[in-house]
């Protein structure tokens, strides 16, 4: 199915050399009719098919949808509205932050972008992790090097330790993301596979390489943490 057209582009186009509330509200109705409409329905598609993939998911498509309208209270960039559309879930609502995550997001600039993994997890929960990658560091390395995860996504990003606690020398031989204070990945694609019938097979192909990712971060969420 083809969800977008050349319109959706054009919005985004325009919005990005016109990021001000007078143009959006003067071209809202475009907005609604070529970019946040069908964003709904492919949102919608693309969770009933990921709960195919990841069997945990429960939250539905339209709820996965990220507003428009920019938090600027902490950014530099002060221009109100996103230049792209996003659907961002965990396994049960839009913003459980404490699962991993999957994220797609279509723009102009940033192109199709698909990503998942954990960002960012509380301190507890980073250190649950690391903890774990330092006792069995070869682990997480036998879902990161096979062939299927590094043809889709290539490696783990993520910020990293700058202090290296004295045990975990022999771990990293093993597994440098020990390191690590978040586990993502993620693939860019042209804007043009959004005007495809080939963008939900694409994404469905990407995810169903990162499973085994996902289900590894998923066991920490049941922990009852404690710093």
């Amino acid at each position: 199915m083809i969800y977008f057209t050349e319109k959706y582009v054009d919005f985004f186009g325009n919005l990005t050399l016109n990021n001000n509330k007078a143009w959006f509200d003067e071209h809202r109705s475009e907005y609604e009719q070529y970019v946040r409409e069908p964003f709904k329905v492919f949102a919608t598609d693309l969770l009933i098919a990921m709960k195919k993939v990841d069997k945990d998911i429960e939250v539905e498509g339209s709820k996965t949808v990220m507003r428009i309208n920019k938090d600027v209270r902490f950014s530099k960039d002060k221009a109100p509205y996103r230049t792209d559309m996003g659907s961002g879930f965990g396994i049960q609502k839009s913003d459980d932050f404490a699962w991993p995550r999957y994220f797609v997001s279509i723009g102009v600039l940033s192109g199709v972008q698909v990503i998942g993994g954990i960002y960012m997890p509380d301190t507890a929960m980073k250190n649950q992790i690391q903890k774990s990658m330092v006792e069995s560091p070869e682990e997480f390395m036998k879902i990161v090097t096979v062939a299927k995860f590094k043809k889709h996504f290539g490696q783990v990003d993520g910020d990293r330790n700058k202090r290296v606690p004295k045990n975990w020398g022999e771990a990293l031989k093993i597994n440098p993301y020990v390191l690590n204070k978040s586990w993502t990945y993620g693939k860019e694609y042209p804007v043009d596979l959004a005007l495809s019938d080939d963008l939900l097979p694409t994404i469905l192909t990407d995810y169903r390489a990162a499973v085994q990712f996902q289900n590894y971060f998923k066991d920490f969420c049941t922990i009852e943490l404690t710093e």
